[in-house]
């Protein structure tokens, strides 16, 4: 569980701390010699996102999402004898979240605390039903609570008012564009354009090939290789996973089983969503926590 935490952080050290100079310094560089930590600016000041252990701060954001949703669901299973501990590492790990200005990943985190509410709330009513518990007004209580501590991160944090730029100029945001134009281009030729052709690659064996298209979302490079039935298909698969694995979840009885089912229902569904707007399935540390989940 340490380098868990200190993923988390040292993203939020680099954050508050670190300069480009800082970046540059440690080797946070591609091969071009450019950053890999993008600056924005932030309450009208430079800001570095930070990328913590791993190879940016979009990919930090979906690992925090998994540990964020691994903490809650916690909470939710083991009750109090973790609870004061996994409500700390939460708080850790939405801050971490706050500090890499990931929208992607705010709206997969998003997407995936959704579906993670549906999944506790629907175990919690079937145990009210059945008499097993009494409704009381604690659990809602703690809710309200969190809640409150979430949004107050994200408020200091200025990740709200990113957001809300973000929605008012979406219109010209580089990534809204170019997954429109990747739906306008998949409508006109549903065969995509071939295995290997879509930039950005990521294996250094298909760099040298030339491109045919460019797209940065992960779902839009799978349409664009295998076409829009192979994408389907693919759509198709995790669909049927997904919903295997929910259906199964309230049948285990074993608490730390049921924790890591309901952080790889929900890690899958926000990671799905970054995976729309970049091309996150390239990063071998990220996909190797999917896939075990």
């Amino acid at each position: 569980a340490l380098p868990i935490f200190l993923m988390a952080g040292f993203g939020l050290v680099q954050g508050l701390t670190w300069s480009e100079a800082d970046y540059y310094a440690r080797g946070y560089i591609d091969q071009n010699g450019q950053l890999v930590t993008p600056v924005i600016e932030v309450n009208g000041r430079d800001y570095v996102r930070p990328a913590s252990f791993v190879s940016g701060p979009n990919e930090l954001g979906v690992d925090l999402d998994l540990l964020f949703f691994a903490a809650v669901s916690g909470i939710m299973v083991f009750g109090k004898k973790y609870r004061f501990v996994l409500s700390l590492a939460a708080g850790l790990f939405v801050a971490g979240l706050a500090a890499t200005f990931s929208r992607s990943a705010f709206l997969g985190w998003f997407v995936g605390s959704f579906a993670l509410g549906l999944v506790f709330w629907s175990a919690y009513r079937g145990k009210i039903q059945q008499g097993v518990v009494k409704p009381g007004g604690r659990t809602a209580i703690l809710l309200i609570i969190g809640a409150f501590v979430v949004a107050l991160v994200f408020l200091q944090s200025g990740f709200l008012r990113f957001i809300q730029d973000t929605i008012l100029e979406l219109q010209s945001e580089y990534h809204y564009l170019d997954s429109a134009e990747a739906v306008r281009f998949l409508l006109e030729h549903p065969g995509g354009v071939g295995m290997g052709m879509v930039e950005p690659k990521g294996a250094l064996i298909l760099q040298s090939i030339k491109a045919k298209y460019h797209v940065e979302g992960s779902i839009f490079q799978i349409a664009m290789e295998v076409g829009v039935w192979g994408l389907l298909l693919w759509v198709l698969f995790w669909s049927l996973a997904l919903k295997r694995i929910l259906r199964q979840w309230r049948a285990l009885a074993r608490p730390e089983v049921r924790v890591l089912v309901a952080t790889a229902f929900t890690g899958w569904l926000a990671a799905l969503v970054s995976f729309l707007f970049l091309p996150l399935m390239q990063s071998i540390s990220l996909m190797v926590w999917l896939w075990f989940l």
